[in-house]
């Protein structure tokens, strides 16, 4: 990688820390060239099943409220 661990974001430390074991090769590629992920990244749920998610909201809150 072309920045060390400290002149980059937080995000991107921890993840250089964990890798840092193994010798890679990154490559970059554009959303337009990885259709799946595009799509998946703004494919939304619809309301289909309001009480998925009303359940979901719920146990979001409580994880949130219990965490430390």
């Amino acid at each position: 990688m072309k920045k060390t661990i400290n002149a980059a974001p937080i995000r991107l430390q921890r993840m250089m820390l964990h890798v840092q074991g193994y010798d890679m090769t990154l490559e970059h590629k554009a959303g337009t060239q990885i259709p799946l992920a595009d799509t998946l990244s703004r494919h939304y749920m619809s309301d289909t099943y309001p009480e998925l998610s009303e359940a979901t909201n719920v146990h979001v809150h409580m994880v949130i409220a219990t965490f430390p």
